[in-house]
């Protein structure tokens, strides 16, 4: 009794394998030994059987040393967060945004990799009108499926169905309009057009320049070549 008030206390109503912290314990250890816990934690072999098992719940030590051992918080393991990082940055930032842990690693690989962009998209609204339109279109398809026998029913079948295409239709071309006019933005046989006609017109003068010269070089070539050999059949000859 002494070792279970240090490891943890009994669970009220017996044991409970699917609580919270025990599904979590079990989850961040992903199939490890008791002992290979216990060897990381520093909590006892039985001590992590137990809590494991739902037998006992730990207490705020116990919790903390899972919590150390396996990089994850405090909150997460007793179901108070979805975020699993202890990094109070992250937790703070899917607090903010409402995005999970993942997403927001994602979302800060992309910024460090693409950081003006990404913050020209955020910011000129380009991300956001994207997004409205493929949600509308998700929310609008959805609808129409969920509705779409019941209609049926008191319409046409014919007729539903065509309205339902022309109207999914349009707001895909919504959707192809939105993403070509952000190309528009950033395609430079747009955005520098009258630089590109000019570079153009100076890289075709360059490559005739360049074909002349080859040309007239290759054809000094043959006629050395002819020359030389003319002037063996020549000599064979008086030979």
């Amino acid at each position: 009794m002494g070792n279970e008030n240090k490891i943890g206390r009994p669970s009220k109503g017996g044991r409970d394998f699917n609580s919270t912290v025990a599904e979590r314990i079990r989850e961040i250890t992903n199939g490890e030994t008791q002992q290979q816990i216990a060897d990381k934690t520093g909590i006892s072999r039985q001590a992590v059987g137990r809590i494991a098992n739902g037998e006992n719940k730990p207490d705020s030590d116990t919790l903390h040393k899972f919590a150390k051992a396996y990089n994850v918080s405090a909150d997460y393991l007793l179901g108070l967060s979805d975020v699993k990082s202890s990094d109070t940055t992250i937790q703070d930032i899917c607090t903010i945004t409402h995005l999970d842990e993942d997403t927001v690693k994602e979302i800060a690989y992309i910024g460090s990799t693409y950081p003006t962009l990404l913050a020209e998209f955020v910011k000129e609204g380009h991300l956001l009108s994207i997004l409205r339109v493929i949600s509308y279109l998700k929310s609008e398809g959805e609808y129409f499926l969920k509705c779409g026998a019941e209609a049926s029913t008191i319409i046409d079948s014919n007729i539903f169905e065509e309205y339902r295409s022309k109207n999914l239709n349009a707001i895909r071309y919504q959707a192809f309009s939105a993403f070509e006019q952000i190309m528009d933005k950033y395609d430079v046989r747009i955005t520098k057009k009258d630089e590109i006609s000019i570079l153009s017109k100076a890289i075709t003068e360059i490559r005739k320049e360049y074909a002349e010269d080859n040309f007239q070089e290759s054809l000094k070539m043959v006629r050395e070549y002819r020359r030389g050999k003319n002037n063996g059949s020549n000599r064979t000859e008086k030979e």
